[in-house]
């Protein structure tokens, strides 16, 4: 589960333009297990400003794709909001991906950066 965590992550941070957290893989490796830390795209140099709400941008998803994942501040290094999504035994890379594309739509982006003909490029 935690090299789908880290596919996942890899592919949400290449499709929203974003990085993991932390920067490091050795250290997200040994620190997250199967879960990932992906920067939201809004509120630095150049974005869009970040909801003042994250919990009702994560009610948003879940209404439409129902999916929840927690979407909150960070106030280190990177600052702005962060997902902390998990892999079970159940997901796979697209499931990320679907997730990606909500919050993209829900932010009011036309698209993503991992976009290749209508479909989600994936970096393995």
């Amino acid at each position: 589960m935690s090299g789908v965590a880290e596919r996942g992550g890899l592919s949400l941070a290449a499709m929203w333009g974003t990085s993991l957290m932390p920067p490091d893989v050795e250290e997200r490796q040994q620190m997250q297990a199967s879960m990932a830390n992906v920067r939201v795209p809004c509120g630095c140099a150049g974005e869009m400003r970040c909801p003042a709400d994250p919990s009702a941008l994560s009610a948003q998803i879940v209404r439409e794709v129902k999916t929840w994942v927690p979407i909150g501040e960070y106030a280190g290094p990177g600052r702005g909001l962060w997902v902390r999504i998990s892999a079970s035994v159940y997901n796979e890379v697209g499931d990320f991906e679907l997730f990606g594309r909500a919050l993209l739509k829900a932010l009011g982006h036309s698209g993503g950066r991992g976009e290749v003909g209508g479909e989600v490029g994936v970096v393995v």
